[in-house]
């Protein structure tokens, strides 16, 4: 993840978001290899931004 401000963009910031699944053999698949969200910087706090799905070989589905 990289985040940076609009207006001043030397104010930049990063990090990263794994998701491990530790009880499944068949690893779920991403519906994209990326995701990417500009987001206002008035969004109100704990404000949803992104929705993933994924599926697995087993037919499983998964909402995170």
């Amino acid at each position: 993840m990289a985040v940076y401000d609009t207006t001043y963009p030397e104010n930049r910031g990063t990090g990263s978001v794994v998701v491990t699944v530790t009880r499944n053999p068949k690893a779920p698949r991403f519906q994209a290899d990326r995701y990417e969200r500009t987001v206002d910087e008035k969004i109100e706090l704990g404000t949803s931004i992104l929705q993933l799905a994924a599926r697995d070989e087993d037919g499983v589905g998964y909402l995170i």
